[in-house]
């Protein structure tokens, strides 16, 4: 049976992120860009001249780019291990597959140590950037 929700109203969606954790960085993406979070098993590197562009990963019968966002976090860039946490975030151009090692939850956009994080922005299947969200 469904019940009128009483208490404090939820906070609208635009002000409130979701928190992960990547190789020690913390970083934020909006939730409504994120589709789905899944284990991936392996994937397959294919060439490119940003290194945050590892290759490709197969999901629910669909290919999908596999970014690393450490070189948009300032912590370089490295291959995952597999099996791994992948994010799959949809862009304007697409979905693409993130790693993160956890999802820590939601944050509101300027919540204490929340606010040093890096707001990683996916804005075309191959390219990223990260914003800090401090003020």
């Amino acid at each position: 049976m469904l019940r009128q929700r009483t208490g404090r109203p939820e906070q609208p969606p635009h002000q409130v992120l979701v928190r992960l954790r990547f190789r020690g960085a913390y970083f934020r993406l909006a939730p409504d860009r994120i589709v789905e979070v899944t284990p991936v098993e392996g994937y397959t590197r294919l060439r490119c001249q940003d290194p945050a562009n590892l290759g490709v990963v197969l999901h629910r019968d669909r290919v999908i780019p596999l970014v690393d966002p450490g070189p948009r976090l300032g912590i370089g860039s490295a291959t995952p291990t597999f099996p791994t946490l992948c994010v799959i975030v949809l862009t304007d151009r697409g979905e693409v597959a993130v790693p993160v090692d956890e999802v820590l939850g939601f944050a509101p956009l300027d919540h204490g140590a929340a606010s040093r994080d890096v707001i990683l922005k996916l804005d075309r299947a191959g390219e990223s950037h990260g914003q800090s969200a401090a003020r």
